[in-house]
């Protein structure tokens, strides 16, 4: 990788330059000069590898995640009965809140259903759920 190889002709810029300033050959206001820039430069670069390579282990990670739930949730494609495995597979947690009265005067109680997995797929209303599973019914050699 080329930031990593300037990373070291950095340090080696350094020690030549400390050498220099030991042998004299500089005096220690250049040095510093120069040290301080390629401290500068180092530590930036440092801090672009570290943080580059933290995202791609985050996207390789997700891609893990993505195959392992696209293998789960091909299990699932005509759901007779919900499970607990079933549950635990799709969904990541529900939440449950104290009632509420609606403006019809009955009492309420809101839930949210966090799935996994939400933001790379979409989860379809009830119309397009139907819709799909008899298509799948009908012709299951169409949809593969």
């Amino acid at each position: 990788m080329k930031l990593s190889q300037r990373i070291q002709e950095l340090d080696s810029l350094i020690s030549t330059g400390f050498e220099q300033l030991a042998r004299g050959t500089i005096n220690e206001a250049r040095f510093k000069i120069f040290c301080d820039k390629y401290e500068a430069e180092q530590k930036g670069l440092t801090k672009f590898v570290s943080e580059t390579k933290a995202d791609i282990q985050t996207a390789k990670q997700d891609a893990v995640d993505l195959k392992a739930f696209l293998e789960n949730i091909r299990e699932c494609t005509d759901i007779q009965k919900l499970t607990p495995t079933l549950v635990n597979t799709l969904i990541k947690k529900i939440e449950i809140f104290n009632s509420v009265k609606g403006e019809d005067g009955k009492k309420h109680v809101p839930i949210t259903i966090h799935f996994r997995s939400v933001d790379i797929v979409t989860v379809p209303d009830e119309d397009e759920i139907i819709a799909a599973m008899e298509e799948i019914r009908n012709s299951p050699t169409k949809v593969a």
